[in-house]
């Protein structure tokens, strides 16, 4: 697996997502890193009610951990029914990492909306997840970060298992709800 390196960047509606890239595959990344927590979901023919279900539509949030691999869950009504994104803090550029506060709390969630023909940011809204997730959320990323890096091969093995166990989001939910 390739760390990701964080941009920093100014991230304006209307504007590039990252200078200078014009094009993205299709597709989400979630991550917790420099103490922020960020969904951006990639995507191809946004349409006017995507935008607006990204800026004012419900969003909710679960996860589940499975180590060596956490999901964040979520759903946006009228843009995207449950769908899940893996995270690992140990894919992160060492000077990212920044273990999350322990203790009662929200976390706050940044989600953008990225079109993937241009590289333009279309939307974007600061969420502020519930305590109890936040909780959840937390403990386990702080639990990843103890644990030793299983490595690449490893790692990639573990997402492989996780998704033919739990092939779709709902059965990932279905999880992550048994895990409460």
């Amino acid at each position: 697996m390739n760390k990701r390196k964080r941009n920093v960047h100014a991230y304006i509606v209307g504007q590039l997502y990252h200078p200078g890239r014009t094009r993205w595959p299709e597709a989400a990344q979630y991550d917790y890193r420099s103490g922020q927590h960020e969904l951006v979901m990639f995507w191809s023919g946004i349409s006017p009610g995507d935008i607006q279900a990204v800026k004012r539509g419900t969003c909710e949030f679960e996860m589940v951990e499975l180590p060596p691999v956490i999901f964040l869950l979520y759903r946006i009504n009228g843009a995207c029914d449950w769908s899940d994104q893996p995270y690992s803090w140990h894919l992160l550029a060492e000077d990212e990492r920044m273990l999350p506060p322990p203790g009662p709390g929200r976390a706050l969630m940044q989600v953008r909306l990225v079109a993937c023909e241009t590289g333009i940011l279309r939307a974007q809204r600061l969420i502020s997840l519930k305590p109890r997730l936040t909780q959840r959320l937390h403990a386990a990323i702080r639990r990843q970060a103890a644990a030793p890096w299983p490595g690449d091969e490893a790692y990639d093995n573990a997402l492989s298992a996780a998704y033919r166990q739990y092939p779709t989001a709902e059965a990932l939910l279905a999880c992550a709800k048994s895990q409460r």
